[in-house]
């Protein structure tokens, strides 16, 4: 009888410590700083962001250690310029960084658009004196989130203290949802976890595609996953043209600026994942949400070429990695296995070496 009391203590402590254990093994083989989410919170100019020295994020919320000095290359944008999907060292910047050997100050965050752009290239470019500014432009919902902020004035924020307002980033009618969010933002052995479940939970989900909202195109490196649900982008919808012209009046004002501060700066024309995949569906013709799919590729075509015919007006400089991500379609997976739009790694990799070779040959 004593033997099994043994026993079960010895179970029992070993589940209560089994967890601890893990934790600080994790933290030994993974940087906590790329599993760890922050702590959100909203300001009236930059909308939703980490909070200062929220996990792996600087005192000013970007995604950077600490805040430089000085900084060669300053990247301003939203998720793609980021890095989301992907640990912070393969974020575009990160690996740009590393392969130009230069220093680059990651200034994107989630959901802005022209007007944060602009407020963040007034704010930070002047602490942090960059010879180069690469602006990232996703048209998939720039357009829509620069109409949505049409008004937006950064100026009165520039030299106030604003008042950040924690934001609750847990669904409260899911099981446990508030404990899940606490575990999110600091266990890694529970992030890790989460991440290869989900892993095989969209495994599962693509399987499962036909009762799902999801479109599968082509297989192996060539696979693409997308939503049924239409983005949205349209040129003929009055919000979406209005939105259009905000980032053409924006464009202008930041090359104006650029001028005026006598720094070099880039519009980086970065593509969906519809349009580096075009080849991929159009040899689909009869599959379902072709047409969809079809629609939205000539929309966008439509929309670059505008905003690329409006900047060369301008001489504002372009980077478009379009080709580049194309070309390697079938060779590499540069998306995850699921409808997220965002790339991974290597296709943040790309983009950093068609940026590096741009920046060699000027």
């Amino acid at each position: 009888m004593r033997k099994i009391a043994l026993n079960i203590l010895l179970l029992g402590f070993t589940l209560c410590t089994m967890p601890f254990i893990g934790e600080g093994v994790f933290r030994l083989i993974f940087d906590k700083e790329d599993y760890l989410l922050p702590i959100l919170v909203r300001d009236p100019v930059f909308g939703t962001r980490p909070f200062p020295l929220s996990s792996g994020h600087d005192a000013w919320s970007f995604r950077n250690n600490k805040i430089p000095d000085q900084t060669e290359i300053m990247a301003i944008g939203d998720s793609m310029t980021y890095g989301y999907s992907a640990p912070r060292f393969l974020s575009y910047p990160a690996q740009l960084e590393k392969i130009t050997g230069l220093t680059v100050y990651n200034a994107g965050n989630g959901g802005w658009g022209m007007g944060q752009y602009f407020c963040v290239f007034k704010k930070f470019a002047p602490k942090l004196d960059p010879k180069i500014i690469i602006f990232g432009l996703y048209l998939e919902n720039d357009i829509w989130e620069s109409y949505r902020d049409g008004n937006l004035k950064c100026d009165n924020s520039l030299n106030k203290t604003v008042s950040l307002v924690k934001v609750e980033d847990y669904d409260p009618r899911r099981l446990f949802g508030k404990h899940r969010s606490w575990l999110s933002k600091n266990s890694v052995f529970y992030q890790v976890a989460k991440m290869n479940f989900e892993k095989i939970a969209s495994i599962v989900r693509l399987k499962l595609s036909q009762k799902q909202q999801l479109l599968v195109f082509g297989s192996g490196n060539t696979k693409a996953v997308f939503s049924k649900h239409a983005s949205g982008l349209s040129i003929k919808n009055q919000q979406m043209s209005l939105g259009l012209e905000i980032v053409k009046n924006k464009i202008k004002e930041i090359k104006s600026l650029c001028g005026a501060k006598k720094i070099k700066c880039y519009l980086l024309l970065v593509p969906s994942k519809r349009l580096v995949h075009k080849n991929t569906i159009e040899l689909a013709e009869k599959k379902e949400g072709y047409a969809l799919l079809k629609k939205e590729i000539e929309t966008e075509i439509a929309v670059r070429m505008q905003v690329i015919s409006f900047a060369q007006v301008l001489s504002f400089s372009l980077i478009d990695p379009l080709p580049a991500l194309q070309t390697v379609i079938g060779h590499n997976k540069i998306f995850s296995y699921t409808e997220d739009i965002h790339f991974n790694g290597s296709g943040y990799r790309i983009i950093a070496e068609v940026i590096s070779n741009r920046l060699k040959k000027d």
